[in-house]
């Protein structure tokens, strides 16, 4: 069981993050309660007071207001619904390693579960496996979400499927096993067809006039003209850079660049689909926020697409 403090922060807060099997992470869950939203005892009609119970805490603290409507959905419980819906499909949740990222009081959470005995290697020698994310706040900052995505082990990026819907829930509860379930078996089922949609990545080759127009116009697009050199720096090199000083009329691929650590598992020249989005991910993972990297993480899906419509 590892317990570390993550170097992201959450909408300017710090994080925690825990390594080790659910029911090892289920200890860390803090618990929340609604009360009234009062000073001196004068209460507020219209609005409660959230407060964080944290273990080793000397007592509670408030981390949001809220609508008296408003629905709270522990993160507890959550949890326990998919160590259910593991059970509901036969994985031992004791066998499933996760990672359970919190906010300072524990308001926001991201839980991440990477399932045993699905993995492939698309063709370059570095395996990828699946991985359930999901996202939950006490705070109304974040919806109840589910996703399922490709992991690559040997960087720990994590890459959207493309072609699935995510399970959205807008803190509708009560969310069942049977739900839960019925979401992985259907990914489950679909993927060895979706393996090689990655092997079909590996194998569309991008010209280099193609990739530099890309990444001058869409990655410049969406993500500014620094992280858009970045981007085709580790194509073209596998190693990730920052910007050096530069002229502001400049395009990205024509930014002096200073040469950072080798990105593992990227090529010295992605010529493409599947490595150039690698170095998309790479990029993305390495925001310094917890909402960052999966605003990016989320556009990768988006920028690929311009990307087929360009090569």
């Amino acid at each position: 069981m590892m317990n570390n403090e993550e170097k992201t922060s959450w909408y300017g807060q710090k994080t925690k993050l825990y390594i080790g099997t659910l029911p090892q992470l289920i200890e860390h869950i803090p618990y929340f309660e609604k009360v009234p939203f009062a000073v001196n005892k004068i209460e507020n009609e219209y609005y409660h007071t959230i407060l964080s119970f944290q273990n080793n805490s000397p007592g509670p603290v408030p981390v949001a207001i809220v609508s008296k409507q408003y629905e709270l959905v522990q993160h507890y419980d959550i949890l326990m619904v998919i160590a259910g819906a593991l059970e509901n499909i036969k994985i031992d949740p004791r066998q499933v390693q996760t990672e359970l990222c919190l906010s300072a009081y524990g308001e926001k959470m991201r839980f991440r579960a990477i399932f045993p005995h699905y993995d492939l290697d698309p063709g370059d020698g570095h395996p990828v496996g699946m991985r359930l994310t999901c996202f939950n706040s006490v705070d109304r900052t974040s919806a109840l979400e589910f996703y399922i995505e490709w992991y690559r082990l040997v960087c720990s990026n994590g890459m959207l499927q493309e072609e699935l819907e995510r399970f959205r829930r807008i803190h509708q509860w009560p969310l069942t096993i049977g739900d839960v379930a019925a979401y992985l078996k259907e990914h489950f089922e679909r993927f060895p067809k979706e393996g090689q949609n990655l092997v079909a990545m590996l194998s569309k080759k991008v010209n280099k006039e193609d990739l530099i127009s890309w990444v001058n116009n869409d990655v410049a697009q969406r993500w500014g003209n620094h992280q858009a050199a970045r981007v085709l720096h580790i194509c073209r090199t596998g190693f990730d850079a920052v910007v050096l000083q530069g002229n502001v009329r400049m395009q990205p691929d024509q930014y002096p660049m200073k040469k950072l650590q080798q990105v593992p598992g990227a090529p010295k020249d992605a010529d493409n689909a599947y490595h150039i989005c690698q170095a998309l991910t790479w990029v993305a993972q390495q925001s310094r926020t917890i909402q960052g990297q999966w605003e990016k993480t989320k556009d990768v899906t988006r920028l690929l697409a311009k990307l087929k419509e360009v090569a």
